[in-house]
């Protein structure tokens, strides 16, 4: 009973922050946890097979609840406690190709202290660390930066499929191609630090499923100087060098050697 009445107060005094309690049974974490469970529960219901809406449901309830939840709790939470949730919330999304969601709710609500970016349209590596990394890339804030980077871009190429899969207009390739010249842009920078080499891994898999797509679609010319890249990554990462990503590896290089068939120049794929 107690609980109860402890976790309806943190409902609602909204004034009251998490420092406010003291223990283990801290009642804003709590109402927090809560509420996060529910929606991400109604959410996984939403994209079943079996949801059926209710007809005085609205559309936006789910983009309605996540601004609510985000509003009702970033002042009464710790900082890097609250931004972490937010991006676990956001890679929670793109599980369920909720894209536009995890962009605007999640990854662009996080990237938002950064200033009004289109991460498309940088194209410098000292602009990346200027922007983004003013403290350095070996701290808890980086490692939730670059998460939040990462999906925000792959989010965006979805959300380019969503309206021409078959990448039919030419502004829907270039805008394919900014989201590859910028995941290059971040590989770039978290390259010679060897113990983000995770987030290199990732990138060059980011990398690899975007062009892999666009070479299914005739642009294998346009993608295959971000599939070398990607290969050079690797192979200057000591850690992505060992036999347990030798298979990832092999598979870069079989990708970057069918652009080579596919642009008619076999011999650069029979050298590689």
């Amino acid at each position: 009973m107690a609980a109860t009445l402890k976790y309806r107060a943190a409902l609602s005094v909204k004034q009251a922050t998490s420092a406010f309690y003291e223990g283990d049974k801290n009642p804003v974490y709590n109402a927090f946890s809560e509420e996060y469970r529910l929606f991400i529960q109604y959410m996984q219901r939403k994209v079943s097979t079996s949801f059926r809406k209710k007809d005085d449901e609205p559309f936006s309830r789910g983009s309605n609840t996540l601004f609510t939840l985000w509003n009702n709790y970033q002042a009464r939470l710790p900082e890097t406690f609250f931004q972490k949730k937010v991006i676990e919330m956001g890679d929670f999304l793109v599980t369920i190709k909720e894209y536009n969601l995890a962009v605007w709710q999640c990854y662009g609500r996080y990237l938002d202290q950064f200033g009004d970016q289109h991460i498309e349209n940088i194209t410098d590596i000292s602009n990346v660390v200027e922007i983004f990394f003013p403290d350095g890339l070996e701290t808890q804030q980086a490692s939730l930066t670059f998460r939040a980077l990462y999906g925000k871009s792959i989010c965006n190429y979805q959300l380019v499929l969503l309206t021409d899969l078959k990448l039919q207009n030419s502004e829907s390739v270039a805008k394919c191609l900014k989201i590859l010249a910028f995941l290059r842009l971040i590989t770039q920078v978290v390259l010679p630090k060897e113990p983000l080499c995770w987030l290199v891994y990732n990138g060059t898999i980011h990398i690899y499923s975007v062009s892999r797509h666009l070479m299914t679609l005739g642009h294998s010319a346009k993608v295959l100087e971000y599939l070398l890249w990607a290969c050079m990554c690797t192979e200057n990462s000591v850690p992505l060098m060992s036999v347990r990503y030798l298979q990832w590896r092999t598979t870069l290089y079989t990708a970057v050697c069918q652009c080579y068939y596919d642009c008619k120049t076999p011999q650069h794929a029979e050298v590689l």
